[in-house]
């Protein structure tokens, strides 16, 4: 159960890398390398910018699924398992910054931010702080149970 719940959390958390990767990569070929509203393109467009727009409601369900799965795969978590999840702190941030990323790249309901916009995506970037601290957590804690259990023991 424990393997299922770090998988599951691991394809929850590459959710907005693998979106800001296809998003960057597209512009690059698609819309004449043009990756914000600022910047021109750059050659031939193919279709206009942006390529496509990640909104801030799906960025929250998966924020909230990351959580979710983060206190499960806590809570489920050995002494053994903790390589298994120190994997997961990698993937973890790099969602964190594409959340960011998104507000920047392609802002939704923008706000000014010094000399451009940021958008509301930036918010989501919070649930996976949050999925980010209980994954530490559950790595402390299952540290701290094994300690204790040898500690029993003799």
């Amino acid at each position: 159960m424990g393997k299922f719940l770090r998988v599951a959390f691991g394809v929850v958390v590459l959710v907005p890398p693998t979106l800001m990767v296809s998003y960057l990569i597209g512009s690059l070929i698609f819309s004449g390398g043009q990756v914000g509203e600022a910047k021109d393109p750059m050659w031939d467009v193919v279709f206009p910018y942006p390529l496509f727009v990640v909104p801030t409601t799906p960025l929250v369900i998966i924020g909230l699924l990351a959580v979710i799965f983060a206190i499960a795969v806590a809570v489920t978590t050995r002494a053994s398992d903790v390589p298994g999840v120190r994997r997961l702190i990698g993937p973890t941030v790099a969602a964190a910054v594409c959340a960011f990323g998104w507000a920047l790249a392609t802002p939704e309901d923008p706000t000014r931010f010094n000399n451009g916009f940021i958008g509301t995506q930036w918010t989501t970037s919070f649930y996976f702080l949050v999925a980010l601290g209980v994954l530490l957590l559950g790595i402390v804690a299952a540290r701290a149970r094994a300690r204790s259990r040898e500690s029993a023991r003799g």
